[in-house]
């Protein structure tokens, strides 16, 4: 069993030795370099398998690295300094990985050699030329966007943030973001109108007043409610309007119905065909459950009400003078309840009817209840209604 074990031990060592060169043959030179630090750092005794393969990985990325900044830099390449900037950032950082195991020697006495480089000022040249470019773009898109372009100043807030990213102190790049972000920024406004009773206006307005439209802020787009004092110009405007209230009609049904059942109501007699009581051997007369049929009456009485509120959700793009979208709204508020009574022998009643005859039949709601019912559901509805709508102002 032994010696199965260092057979097997040592199989699987020279797998993993032939790992390293099989992806370097590949070409899969990130996960050659990975696997070859992975079983390098903090190894006694090394195997030159892992330190040559580690040793041609590095040096194959290297050169693959290089090779893509220089093929950037004999085209246009302005536009690609970000990308020259993070090759250079993964030359250095593929440098520092592995500096803490240098020197680095097989237990064979062979030594890895690695060319190392400086790429600071590569790193900050390259850093700066993007965010030079990224900035020049950010004010191309600010003349659009002072001319009301809210994309365009979105994005140039997002170039702005780029360049913040290389150089935190470029330029005036910190009051330029904040000229992206106020002239990107867009407002709603929401407004209520209902053709409805008083008393039902006010619930639903102090419903609306817990609707607390800053809910539904995004980093780019802020709600608040129209009222009469606001200047604010608005970019678009939902308008949420109630229509009709019905408030239904209450139903009350009766249903008359007899029930029956075969219980067993105590013991008789046992007898035989002569009709004589029939005995055990001991004189003890023999008995059997007594069936028996019951029945009762019941009478079960149920009740039913639906009440409807129908309004709708419609946005005004600053750009339309009619809606550019309609969204019906339709709630409602269904009561229902049931109770029942009888006449005659409980024993024929099932658990259910039971149950029923227990409770009370409740009364049907009034209509502050379902006014208030039906304004919870409805600025449900509308809350749903106003994150899902799509903006295009």
């Amino acid at each position: 069993m032994r010696k199965l074990y260092f057979i097997v031990a040592s199989f699987l060592i020279f797998v993993q030795c032939k790992s390293i060169d099989k992806l370097v043959e590949q070409g899969r030179y990130d996960e050659a370099f990975k696997l070859g630090i992975d079983k390098l750092a903090g190894k006694k005794d090394k195997e030159t398998k892992y330190v040559k393969g580690l040793e041609r990985a590095f040096a194959e990325l290297n050169e693959r690295d290089l090779y893509a900044i220089d093929a950037i830099l004999a085209g246009p390449h302005d536009h690609l300094y970000d990308r020259v900037a993070n090759i250079y950032i993964n030359l250095d950082r593929r440098q520092q990985i592995l500096k803490p195991i240098l020197p680095l020697r097989s237990k064979d006495g062979y030594l890895a050699k690695f060319q190392f480089a400086n790429y600071t000022q590569e790193i900050a040249n390259a850093k700066e030329q993007s965010a030079i470019y990224d900035y020049n773009r950010a004010e191309e898109l600010m003349v659009f966007a002072e001319n009301g372009d809210k994309s365009a100043a979105q994005r140039a807030f997002e170039l702005y943030e780029d360049v913040s990213q290389y150089n935190p102190n470029f330029k005036d790049i910190k009051n330029r973001q904040d000229d992206a972000f106020e002239m990107g920024v867009e407002y709603f406004g929401i407004e209520f109108a209902a053709n409805v009773p008083g008393y039902v206006r006010e619930i639903l307005l102090n419903d609306l007043n817990q609707l607390n439209p800053t809910r539904f802020n995004t980093f780019w787009t802020k709600y608040d409610f129209v009222d009469a004092y606001s200047e604010k110009d608005y970019d678009g405007t939902f308008v949420v309007t109630v229509d009709e209230l019905d408030f239904g009609i209450e139903r009350e049904v009766i249903n008359n119905f007899n029930v029956e059942k075969k219980i067993i109501d105590g013991t008789r007699p046992v007898r035989d065909s002569l009709g004589r009581v029939v005995r055990d051997s001991l004189g003890r007369q023999i008995t059997e459950p007594n069936h028996v049929f019951v029945d009762a009456q019941v009478k079960e009485i149920k009740r039913e009400k639906i009440s409807t509120l129908y309004g709708d959700v419609k946005f005004y793009s600053n750009r339309e003078n009619y809606a550019a979208s309609t969204n019906p709204i339709q709630v409602n508020f269904v009561f229902n309840d049931v109770a029942a009574d009888y006449r005659g022998d409980k024993r024929a009643l099932d658990n259910n009817i039971l149950a029923l005859t227990r409770k009370n039949l409740v009364a049907f709601p009034d209509q502050i209840t379902t006014v208030r019912n039906l304004s919870d559901h409805f600025f449900r509805e509308v809350s749903q209604k106003i994150t899902r709508i799509r903006i295009g102002v």
